[in-house]
């Protein structure tokens, strides 16, 4: 997975997504992971540090399923 706090994203121009998420709040992540577990190739933007290093860390909360997926996620090149 690729995430990316908002100042970060200029690299964008030289990579190949399928889909942006902007804001991976309560809705943006797992509808990211939805993304994600669907094939696509997802990248997702936020502007707080502190979110994107939980998202990193896997410390956010999430449901058990979409725990799994984050960490499968983590691990691809494709999110």
């Amino acid at each position: 997975m690729t995430v990316l706090q908002v100042p970060e994203f200029r690299h964008l121009a030289e990579a190949v997504y399928d889909v942006a998420i902007v804001g991976l709040g309560y809705v943006g992540l797992p509808t990211a992971l939805s993304f994600h577990a669907a094939g696509a190739r997802v990248v997702g933007i936020d502007i707080d540090p502190g979110r994107l290093a939980a998202i990193r860390d896997g410390g956010v909360d999430l449901l058990p399923s979409d725990q799994q997926r984050l960490r499968e996620a983590l691990e691809a090149d494709s999110f």
